[in-house]
């Protein structure tokens, strides 16, 4: 492309280089959006992993208590008949 064309006004009235920088500004503008709602996500994600954990633990521990909660029933049946 030659300088001259550089200078010459596009469809808006502008010279095309300052259209193109523009453009590209917009562009540059439109992806570090982009990237910031990925980043987003990917934390999103990742809390919602750590979430999935912490219920997986939940539920083992909530197993844990009815599994003694028998255990203390049966003992406690224990000692009523030993008396």
């Amino acid at each position: 492309m030659t300088k001259k064309k550089l200078y010459e006004k596009d469809y808006e009235g502008l010279p095309y280089i300052e259209s193109l920088e523009l453009r590209i500004k917009e562009q540059k503008q439109q992806l570090e959006q982009k990237y910031k709602e990925l980043e987003q996500i990917k934390q999103i994600k990742e809390l919602n992993q750590q979430i999935e954990q912490q219920d997986q633990q939940i539920e083992q521990l909530l197993q844990e208590i009815k599994h003694l909660k028998k255990q203390i029933k049966q003992k406690e049946w224990n000692n009523i008949q030993k008396k």
